[in-house]
């Protein structure tokens, strides 16, 4: 490759790296605050970027049940954060298209600024005991993470795979604020690259979802079995299968095609949409990979809910 072609592949090819924490992570010289627990209620919250939550009356309801104070936060919630601690991405936050990658942001940054619980909108308690012991847990621990359940994204003893909802943590805890830089640079970067070339394949959950939370909480080259000698100490690990907040509860809004995994492989993360130009063959061999690569990583989920579905337990979502 020369010229031109040769700038592109590095472009094209810097979007896989530029979320590694080598990027952004710094030492983390002060812990965050310790919650008090006896002296006031933790903040619980969950996010939806529209102003009609009636498809979340369930959810909402069924919260406030255990947890009166439960907030659904918006974006009159969340500009203002960006406004203070990042005010040179509010344009580039009001211009996503896909609704999950503005929850993801939000979520870091209301846990840098309240602390407290955030859960998705189809979480629901399992265990109100349980959750309530966990929000002791803080007194020791800056933020806690629950790892995904090995039936869903099986992996050797040891290995994580953490997830970016439920999360617990402290008001003010500094790993939020990293996790937020690098989500916000690299949605810039997703963004400079659709405005140069249209649709260049992406994937959320490396840009700014759990694929990130995992890559900068856990130590590079152990495996993702370590936490980062930065974080030691100050972090909990959790498994999905006894965490007293179960997933997939509450159902109503999610459609296939309204997903951000079916809406990702075809659509731009950014507003507005550009006129795609002839498209080099470095972006063409991206894209084409991408798509290669998420064929065979969902041919293989689906042999292994085969699978546990003829050991009797069933698939799971």
């Amino acid at each position: 490759m020369h010229g031109k072609d040769r700038t592109t592949w590095y472009q094209i090819n810097r979007l896989a790296n530029l979320w590694s924490p080598r990027s952004h992570i710094r030492s983390l010289r002060h812990r965050s605050p310790k919650v008090q627990t006896e002296s006031a209620a933790p903040t619980i919250f969950a996010y939806w970027d529209g102003r009609d939550h009636a498809i979340l009356t369930e959810m909402i309801e069924a919260w406030r049940e255990h947890f009166p104070k439960f907030l659904l936060m918006g974006d009159h919630n969340i500009l203002p954060l960006i406004d203070r601690y990042f005010p040179m991405y509010i344009d580039l936050y009001e211009k996503i298209r896909l609704p999950a990658a503005k929850s993801d942001v939000a979520r870091l940054l209301a846990l840098y600024e309240f602390g407290g619980l955030y859960v998705d909108c189809h979480n629901g308690v399992r265990d109100v005991e349980g959750l309530t012991r966990l929000f002791t847990c803080l007194d020791d621990y800056e933020a806690i993470f629950i790892d995904r359940r090995l039936s869903f994204f099986p992996r050797p003893p040891g290995e994580h795979f953490l997830i970016n909802g439920p999360i617990f943590s402290r008001p003010r805890s500094e790993l939020f604020m990293i996790l937020a830089r690098q989500a916000f640079a690299n949605l810039a970067w997703q963004q400079r690259l659709e405005k140069e070339y249209g649709y260049v394949s992406y994937d959320v959950a490396r840009l700014t979802g759990p694929l990130l939370v995992t890559e900068m909480v856990l130590e590079p080259g152990s495996c993702t079995r370590d936490i980062r000698a930065d974080f030691a100490g100050r972090i909990m690990i959790i498994p999905e299968e006894t965490a007293p907040v179960v997933r997939s509860l509450y159902n109503a809004y999610k459609t296939p095609s309204s997903h951000w995994t079916a809406r990702q492989l075809a659509e731009p993360l950014f507003e507005p949409v550009y006129q795609p130009m002839p498209i080099s063959r470095d972006v063409r061999f991206h894209n084409l990979f991408q798509a290669e690569f998420r064929t065979a990583r969902a041919r293989i989920r689906a042999g292994i809910e085969r699978l546990s579905s003829e050991e009797g337990g069933g698939p799971e979502g």
